[in-house]
């Protein structure tokens, strides 16, 4: 079980102000003479200004360490905001990185079917210029065997002297 929160004042004052009116009702002046009586009270007190004079170093303390923790808080707070930052800078980096890599891919499909387009292009012009090639050599190799054929005709037309 938890016990209720209390304030470190609270606890050390009312201890030390306790045991102060323990020591002044503690010797009447009828039981011990006033000498005596002065100087326990007087060592009592002396006691009693050190433990309050420690429990204010003990306070300064506390509040130093409060203080540093507070400290520590911000500046861990701080490394994670940059961190988070760093994370989202890079974050959006790779995306960029990704929208630049795939831009190239494209561009160099782009290109890539330009080429085929252009080499295809080209040897459709090339295919016709055989075919026309061809066509001219198959009129020219035609019109050599009608050439034979007329001549070759003409040979075996003819009657012979023989």
């Amino acid at each position: 079980m938890v016990s209720p929160k209390r304030t470190r004042n609270s606890f050390n004052q009312e201890e030390l102000d306790d045991k102060e009116n323990t020591a002044m009702d503690m010797f009447t002046p009828n039981e011990v003479d006033h000498s005596s009586a002065r100087l326990m009270v007087k060592f009592l007190l002396r006691d009693i200004q050190e433990k309050k004079k420690a429990v204010k170093r003990a306070e300064a303390r506390a509040d130093k360490a409060e203080e540093g923790m507070k400290n520590a808080v911000m500046w861990a707070e701080a490394r994670a905001d940059n961190a988070e930052e760093g994370m989202k800078d890079a974050v959006k980096g790779a995306e960029e990185e990704k929208k630049d890599s795939v831009k190239r891919a494209e561009d160099r499909a782009e290109q890539v079917v330009s080429e085929w387009a252009a080499f295809a292009h080209e040897f459709r012009h090339d295919n016709r210029l055989l075919l026309h090639n061809q066509c001219k050599f198959m009129d020219i190799v035609n019109t050599g065997i009608r050439c034979l054929g007329h001549v070759t005709s003409r040979l075996y037309s003819r009657p012979r002297l023989c």
